[in-house]
Formats: structure tokens, C-alpha cells, sequence
């Protein structure tokens, strides 16, 4: 069922959707924000009631923001794909949970850009 749980959240990070820092309170697995504003958990498939978010106009009339805010998205998403991948295929945890934590080293600068 867990990788069953990863590849799920894989394809919705491939597809355009947002890893938010919110779990599911059903299974605890991480919340997602899919381009049209609406959130759930690919794990179970809960969706909270009446929760979207609005896109964020990031970066409008600041140069080059949107440009660096979306670099450092896609380079997390790389990240977390290569650290599930090397968690995978590989016995060297020591590498995959550096990519993890690299990519949530990412995630958090993310979540600082967004807040400005």
C-alpha cells in the first residue's frame, strides 16, 4: 500500500499539484492543492469540506520573483522524486534521506517566498 501511497503523490506532484505542509486526518499522509485551488489527500482520497485556496499572484511587478519562486518549486518536486526514487532502488537510506532533506530545506524557502 506505500508505494502504492507514493506513486499516487508522485503523479499529482507531476501534474501540477502542491505538496502542502498539512496532513490528512484520516491517514496522516501529506495534503495536496491541484491547479484548480482544490485540496485532498491522494492517499485516502479525503477532501475537506469547503477548502480551496486561491493562487497566489506571486511575484507580480517584482522582476524576477515569479521566475525564481518557480525554479525553486520544480527543483523540490525533482528532489523529492529522485529521493523516492533512490529510496526505491537503492539500499543507501543515507542518500535518499539527504535528498529529503535537501528538498525540505527547499520547501521551507518556498514557504518564506510565499509569505512575502
Amino acid at each position: 500500500m506505500r508505494e502504492e501511497n507514493i506513486r499516487k503523490m508522485s503523479n499529482a506532484l507531476l501534474s501540477g499539484a502542491t505538496m502542502l505542509a498539512e496532513s490528512c486526518p484520516k491517514c496522516n499522509a501529506p495534503l495536496f492543492r491541484f491547479p484548480d485551488g482544490s485540496i485532498k489527500c491522494v492517499a485516502c482520497g479525503w477532501v475537506p469540506e469547503g477548502k480551496t485556496e486561491k493562487k497566489r499572484n506571486l511575484g507580480k511587478g517584482k522582476g524576477d520573483y515569479p521566475l525564481i519562486y518557480n525554479s525553486l518549486r520544480d527543483l523540490s518536486y525533482k528532489s523529492i522524486l529522485k529521493a523516492i526514487e533512490v529510496a526505491q532502488k537503492s539500499d543507501d537510506i543515507n542518500l535518499a534521506l539527504q535528498l529529503i532533506d535537501r528538498s525540505l530545506s527547499i520547501l521551507l524557502k518556498l514557504k518564506e517566498l510565499e509569505e512575502l
